[in-house]
């Protein structure tokens, strides 16, 4: 037997939502040679049985927003987005105040700590129900 792919999921608690607790699928991954053979479909299935089976009533995956992959994936199995997450570095300033400062133009603003980069972003996407 060999190991082609893999996920990473959990169980949150939404104490202020119903359903009131969430599956939420951090990571799934497959090697490249074993995309478009049925293994995402199947790993996507049996964790969304094990996380029905621990108490989820919705199944959330979260991936980054320019994942196209991850987003044809999902989308075909009936996943929509329902909320966008944005964040930022706590290392740099935000990028206006790097310009007004007088920091390079490229996003390399090295904070005192020897960190430094552009601010990020991510998109969470799942499935609708949440209500």
């Amino acid at each position: 037997d060999k190991v082609v792919g893999l996920v990473h999921a959990i169980v949150r608690e939404r104490p202020f939502y119903q359903p009131t607790s969430e599956g939420v699928i951090l990571d799934i991954y497959l090697l490249p040679l074993y995309r478009r053979r049925g293994v995402g479909e199947y790993l996507l299935r049996e964790t969304s049985e094990a996380l029905r089976a621990k108490g989820a009533g919705v199944v959330i995956a979260e991936f980054p927003a320019q994942n196209e992959i991850a987003s044809r994936f999902y989308a075909k199995r009936g996943f929509r987005p329902i909320t966008a997450r944005h964040a930022r570095s706590l290392y740099d300033p935000p990028a206006t105040l790097r310009r007004a400062a007088g920091s390079s133009s490229d996003g390399a603003s090295p904070d005192g700590r020897g960190r430094s980069g552009p601010p990020v972003s991510a998109t969470r996407q799942g499935e609708g129900g949440l209500g």
